[in-house]
């Protein structure tokens, strides 16, 4: 293992990311069993990096049964280059499945940003208009989480997000809606099933009406 110092390291990967024009990336050496579950190393810390999908054609799924989408794919590549640049200071690392963790509760770990009552991360920089990928390293990144305590993005908010919800997904009812009780994931994937917006035979867009009436849409 190459004698770094832990500052060294995150100076040195910041720098990294940010050469990348990667639109937001968070680090946290905390890392909860029940959040990532599909490792194949036992890593000291996790990097999550995010683009702003400043365009709806990034969310674009391109293919039949085995489909792909353009802005997983840019953050796929993303997280490959941040996982040699650390392998070749000396620390393995992997970059973590789409499914092997609970990639919003890692963006409110890295300090990202916060789960609105939409059960989407929130930034204060994009609203929840961003998509996210994350890495796991033997690196020790022992970094203070920059989370901002003071920006409660849903407090006094009528939620637009969820009563333009066309799946409703959630339980309007409640005058306070709680996550992830209160958000039906099976209505919403139902949904969006039934409901893709073909753009050609084998290109097509899932809705993101909650993301889209968010007022922090950006």
């Amino acid at each position: 293992m190459p004698d770094l110092k832990s500052s060294e390291i995150i100076q040195k990967l910041k720098s990294f990311i940010q050469s990348k024009n990667i639109d937001i990336f968070g680090i946290t050496n905390k890392i909860p069993k029940d959040i990532v579950f599909n490792r194949k190393i036992h890593g000291k810390s996790i990097i999550v990096i995010g683009i702003h999908m400043f365009d709806a054609i990034l969310d674009l799924w391109i293919g039949g049964k085995f489909s792909k989408c353009f802005s997983d794919e840019i953050l796929k590549a993303y997280s490959y280059q941040i996982a040699l640049f650390l392998e070749r200071l000396g620390y393995r690392t992997e970059p973590i499945s789409y499914n092997g963790a609970y990639l919003k509760d890692l963006g409110v770990l890295t300090g990202l940003g916060k789960i609105g009552k939409n059960n989407l991360l929130i930034t204060p920089e994009f609203g929840p208009n961003i998509r996210l990928r994350a890495i796991i390293t033997e690196a020790n990144l022992d970094i203070e989480s920059d989370i901002n305590l003071n920006f409660n993005p849903c407090i006094d908010c009528d939620m637009p997000c969820i009563t333009s919800c066309p799946a409703d997904a959630f339980n309007r009812d409640k005058q306070v809606i709680e996550r992830p009780n209160d958000y039906v994931m099976e209505k919403c994937l139902t949904y969006q099933r039934n409901n893709l917006k073909y753009i050609s035979e084998n290109a097509k867009l899932w809705c993101i009406e909650c993301i889209q009436n968010c007022k922090y849409y950006k």
